[in-house]
Formats: C-alpha cells, sequence, structure tokens
C-alpha cells in the first residue's frame, strides 16, 4: 500500500495547488508547551526522555486510528493514510519556492529566494549560487523524501514521527528539548540521506558522485547533509560541462530539478520491485 500511497501523494503534490497553507503545524508547539506545563517539575522532561513521551503519544493515536480504520477496510486504510501523508509533508511547497528562483526579476530577489531555501544548511560555505543548489536539496530531502522513507518503514506513525521532530527542531522545541529533537532528527536522517545521495549516483554521473562521497563521508550523524548535498552537485558535474550555459543560477537549478526528478523516478522504482518480488513471494 505504501506504493500507491506515495504515487497518489506525488501526483496530488504536482498537480494540485500548493498545500502549505493547510499544514498547519502549531499544535506541535501547542502540544509540547501543555505537556511542558504539565510536567515542568520533572527533571527528565527537558531532555530526550522527555521528547520520547512528547512524540509517543501521537505516534499511538495514530497507529490505533489507523488500525481502527483498517478494520473498516482497505480503501479506508488507504485513504487515512494518503491524507495523513498529504498533510505531514512540506510543510512549504518545494515546485513554489523554486519557481520563486526561476522567475525572479532581478539577481537581489533570485539570491533572496535562494537564500530562503537554504536556512536550514549545516555548512554554509560557499557562494550564494552554491548554497541554494544545497538548500534546494535539503529542502527536497527533509520536506519529501525522508518524510516518504519513514512512511514505508514505520507507516502512518513514522511519518508522523519525522514531521513531529522536525517541528520542534526547527524551533517548535526549545532548551534540552530542542538539542533532543535535533540529534534525533539526525539519527532519523542518516539511512535518507546516504540513500537519497546514492539516488543521484544512479541518476547522474555515478563516478563524480562516489568520488565526492568518499571525499566527505564520515558516517557520523553531523556530517550526514553535507555528503549529501555535495554528491548531488558533483553528479551534476557532466552537465555543466556539456552546456556552456550551464553556470548561470537558472540553468543549474534546472538541471538540479532534473537529477531530483531522475533520483525520485530510480527510488520509486526500486519500491515497485521490491513489492512485486513480495508479491510474487
Amino acid at each position: 500500500m505504501s506504493l500507491l500511497v506515495i504515487l497518489v501523494v506525488s501526483a496530488i503534490e504536482l498537480t494540485l495547488a500548493p498545500l502549505a497553507q493547510v499544514r498547519e503545524t502549531r499544535w506541535v508547539t501547542a502540544w509540547h508547551d501543555w505537556l511542558g506545563n504539565e510536567l515542568s517539575g520533572r527533571s527528565w522532561w527537558d531532555g530526550t526522555p522527555g521528547l520520547l513521551l512528547l512524540v509517543a503519544v501521537p505516534m499511538l493515536a495514530v497507529g490505533l486510528l489507523y488500525g481502527w480504520i483498517g478494520a473498516l477496510g482497505a480503501i479506508f486504510a488507504f485513504a487515512f493514510a494518503t491524507l495523513l501523508a498529504l498533510y505531514c509533508l512540506g510543510p512549504g511547497d518545494l515546485n513554489q519556492d523554486i519557481d520563486r528562483i526561476l522567475q525572479a526579476g532581478s539577481d537581489a530577489e533570485r539570491t533572496e529566494a535562494g537564500a530562503a531555501l537554504a536556512v536550514n544548511l549545516e555548512d554554509r560555505s560557499g557562494d550564494a549560487a552554491e548554497l541554494t543548489l544545497r538548500g534546494i536539496v535539503v529542502a527536497a530531502h527533509d520536506r519529501l523524501f525522508a518524510p516518504l522513507f519513514w512512511l514505508v518503514v514505520l507507516g502512518p506513525a513514522g511519518i508522523v514521527l519525522y514531521r513531529i521532530v522536525a517541528v520542534l527542531r526547527q524551533g517548535g522545541g526549545y532548551g534540552g528539548m530542542a538539542d533532543a529533537a535535533r540529534h534525533l532528527h539526525s539519527i532519523l536522517c542518516w539511512v535518507p540521506e546516504r540513500l537519497f545521495a546514492l539516488g543521484f549516483g544512479i541518476a547522474g554521473s555515478l563516478q563524480h558522485a562516489f568520488d565526492a562521497w568518499r571525499a566527505t563521508e564520515d558516517y557520523s550523524l553531523e556530517h550526514g547533509q553535507t555528503m549529501m548535498t555535495r554528491v548531488a552537485l558533483a553528479a551534476l558535474l557532466p552537465v555543466a560541462e556539456a552546456d556552456a550555459e550551464a553556470d548561470t543560477l537558472v540553468s543549474r537549478v534546472r538541471a538540479l530539478c532534473g537529477l531530483l526528478n531522475r533520483s525520485y523516478i530510480v527510488w520509486l522504482t526500486l519500491l515497485a520491485a521490491l513489492l512485486l518480488a513480495s508479491l510474487a513471494g
């Protein structure tokens, strides 16, 4: 069912109006604040144990609700999982953010639009164009690939887990809770970041991608994002070398979008193959 959910969600994301306005995440902060007030006297609250409690309750609620709906019929379970996935992606619309870069009327507007996508970069070395490209890669991973990865691994509860942790990491939590959220987010991203990077190698220049991978990979929790973005840019090198106009930011953004789409198709194809193999077995 995960493959069908992903296909439907992808089609809706690409064809319908941006859904950012309905992806309200303030409930995460409200839940965090309420639970914090109730448990403020507990020494374990402001840290990893408190974070685990905070995410466990919504995950359990979603899991129970999914099981109850699934008992009514597979079509109801599919509809629930699809709506939940649509809600937990983003929250921003990546296509809309990229369009702001491509349709900017001046270099200053283009730089400003690119800087908005680069806010979550851990490694901010490089010029404005490189930061923009790497910011697009991180946004594609954080908003789409990683949530769908956890949907496949843990079902609806998994995508809820990822979204809550991502919100807390980006400012929804504070103090020790925010530190714990950043650490848990790094753990949740360790595998999908490397799978995303592998997809770039398959969809782009495998040799260039793996050269960049070997140069930046240290298998730590801290540097997976940097490795992933470096691999993505390296996979585009043959395009830059073949196209005399590829040095312009607009051309490089378009080429990167093509790489992202091809990488996405690679993983959808692999997921479909695994599904068919499991059915055949």
